[in-house]
Protein backbone atom coordinates (compact mmCIF):
# COMPACT_ATOMS: atom_id res chain seq x y z
CA UNK A 1 0.00 0.00 0.00
CA UNK A 2 0.74 3.67 -1.17
CA UNK A 3 2.48 5.60 1.71
CA UNK A 4 0.55 8.50 0.74
CA UNK A 5 -2.67 6.50 1.50
CA UNK A 6 -1.48 5.51 4.84
CA UNK A 7 -0.42 9.23 5.77
CA UNK A 8 -3.52 10.60 5.04
CA UNK A 9 -5.36 7.31 6.78
CA UNK A 10 -3.25 8.49 9.69
CA UNK A 11 -3.80 12.03 9.85
CA UNK A 12 -7.93 11.45 9.60
CA UNK A 13 -7.17 9.45 12.67
CA UNK A 14 -5.04 11.54 14.79
CA UNK A 15 -7.60 14.55 13.76
CA UNK A 16 -10.47 12.79 15.01
CA UNK A 17 -12.07 12.69 11.70
CA UNK A 18 -12.00 8.66 11.26
CA UNK A 19 -13.89 5.93 13.81
CA UNK A 20 -12.89 1.67 13.71
CA UNK A 21 -14.21 -1.12 14.58
CA UNK A 22 -17.98 -2.58 13.45
CA UNK A 23 -19.79 -0.86 16.34
CA UNK A 24 -18.33 2.49 15.79
CA UNK A 25 -18.84 2.44 12.43
CA UNK A 26 -22.12 1.33 11.98
CA UNK A 27 -23.16 3.70 14.43
CA UNK A 28 -21.61 6.27 12.56
CA UNK A 29 -23.23 5.17 9.22
CA UNK A 30 -26.65 4.39 10.43
CA UNK A 31 -26.10 8.03 12.02
CA UNK A 32 -25.56 10.10 8.68
CA UNK A 33 -21.64 11.06 10.13
CA UNK A 34 -19.76 8.39 7.86
CA UNK A 35 -18.30 10.08 4.89
CA UNK A 36 -16.25 6.54 3.18
CA UNK A 37 -16.10 3.56 4.84
CA UNK A 38 -12.69 1.65 4.28
CA UNK A 39 -12.50 -2.59 4.55
CA UNK A 40 -9.52 -4.32 4.87
CA UNK A 41 -8.30 -6.45 2.60
CA UNK A 42 -8.70 -9.49 5.64
CA UNK A 43 -12.80 -8.80 5.79
CA UNK A 44 -14.91 -11.60 5.45
CA UNK A 45 -16.86 -11.83 2.13
CA UNK A 46 -19.93 -11.90 5.06
CA UNK A 47 -18.57 -8.92 6.35
CA UNK A 48 -17.82 -7.08 2.88
CA UNK A 49 -21.43 -7.83 1.85
CA UNK A 50 -22.56 -6.30 5.21
CA UNK A 51 -20.85 -3.28 4.87
CA UNK A 52 -21.77 -3.17 1.08
CA UNK A 53 -25.41 -3.33 1.62
CA UNK A 54 -25.18 -1.10 4.59
CA UNK A 55 -23.79 1.91 2.52
CA UNK A 56 -25.30 1.50 -0.19
CA UNK A 57 -28.89 1.98 1.62
CA UNK A 58 -27.32 5.09 3.40
CA UNK A 59 -25.74 6.25 0.67
CA UNK A 60 -22.04 5.90 1.80
CA UNK A 61 -18.63 5.77 -0.27
CA UNK A 62 -17.11 2.69 0.41
CA UNK A 63 -13.87 1.28 -0.62
CA UNK A 64 -11.67 -2.12 -0.26
CA UNK A 65 -7.73 -2.24 0.39
CA UNK A 66 -6.60 -4.66 -1.20
CA UNK A 67 -3.74 -5.81 1.38
CA UNK A 68 -4.90 -7.47 4.84
CA UNK A 69 -3.70 -6.58 8.31
CA UNK A 70 -3.52 -2.57 7.26
CA UNK A 71 -5.87 -1.07 9.27
CA UNK A 72 -4.29 -3.22 12.69
CA UNK A 73 -1.30 -1.83 11.87
CA UNK A 74 -2.17 2.00 11.06
CA UNK A 75 -4.54 1.99 13.86
CA UNK A 76 -2.30 0.06 16.47
CA UNK A 77 -4.71 -1.98 17.35
CA UNK A 78 -5.94 -5.68 16.79
CA UNK A 79 -8.85 -7.42 14.84
CA UNK A 80 -9.63 -3.84 13.12
CA UNK A 81 -10.69 -4.84 9.53
CA UNK A 82 -13.35 -1.70 8.95
CA UNK A 83 -13.19 2.14 9.80
CA UNK A 84 -15.06 5.33 8.27
CA UNK A 85 -13.52 8.89 7.88
CA UNK A 86 -16.21 11.31 8.83
CA UNK A 87 -14.79 14.09 7.40
CA UNK A 88 -15.76 14.52 3.64
CA UNK A 89 -12.37 16.22 2.83
CA UNK A 90 -10.67 13.72 3.98
CA UNK A 91 -12.82 11.07 2.65
CA UNK A 92 -12.27 12.83 -0.69
CA UNK A 93 -8.67 12.48 -0.66
CA UNK A 94 -8.57 9.14 0.62
CA UNK A 95 -10.83 8.22 -2.82
CA UNK A 96 -8.47 10.31 -5.08
CA UNK A 97 -5.53 7.77 -3.67
CA UNK A 98 -7.71 4.86 -3.79
CA UNK A 99 -8.39 5.68 -7.54
CA UNK A 100 -4.93 6.19 -8.81
CA UNK A 101 -3.34 2.94 -7.49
Amino acid sequence: MNDKLKGMMGLAVKAGKAVSGSFAVEGAVRRGRARLVILDGRASDATARSYEAMCKNNEVALAKLPEAGVLETLLGKENRTVMAITDNGFAKAIQEILKKE
